[in-house]
């Protein structure tokens, strides 16, 4: 049995420290995910909380056909695009209040600037394994099931994204 076939039957089971262990896993991708749609932390945070509740009251409906990963993507995804029929305002803009008050902004910001440079130099498909493999902590098996291809391919671009980080960027 795969591992990912009996974090699945454990989560149907109820089993509450799986449970936590595959949120601690997802908890930054997801966020990440719901942060793209809507800038707004606060309801970023609401959208990962109701990402779970929901992968929890429906995993005994979850098909074994499907990468988990991407299922918990399309769950923030379908809840992000709710919360944005609701209020439009969120879509794409930041809630200046809450940015405001924020005193990480400047850090958040930082990276911002730093991951678009990472971006430009590394090119897209690079830069998506780059972050679910450094930023999400996410295996080169589950990057692979993510985006459909193998493995040496999946290592392949991040060992050439590294290079070329390291290469041309001093952190």
């Amino acid at each position: 049995m795969k591992r990912r076939d009996r974090t699945i039957r454990l989560l149907q089971a109820g089993d509450e420290a799986t449970f936590d262990k595959v949120y601690q896993q997802y908890f930054r991708l997801i966020k990440h995910i719901a942060l793209t749609m809507i800038r707004s932390d606060s309801i970023a945070e609401d959208i990962v909380q109701e990402t779970f509740v929901k992968m929890y009251e429906n995993i005994q409906n979850y098909n074994y056909d499907e990468s988990f990963p991407n299922y918990l993507i399309t769950i923030a995804k379908n809840i992000a695009l709710n919360k944005i029929k609701e209020n439009k305002k969120y879509v794409r803009n930041y809630d200046m209040d809450e940015v405001a008050s924020d005193s990480k902004f400047d850090e958040m910001e930082y990276c911002s600037e730093l991951l678009s440079q990472i971006k430009e130099l590394v090119g897209e498909d690079e830069y998506e394994i780059f972050l679910m493999r450094g930023y999400y902590n996410l295996s080169f098996a589950e990057i692979a099931e993510i985006t459909q291809t193998n493995i040496s391919t999946v290592t392949n671009k991040y060992h050439r994204a590294v290079e070329k980080i390291n290469k041309e960027i001093k952190l």
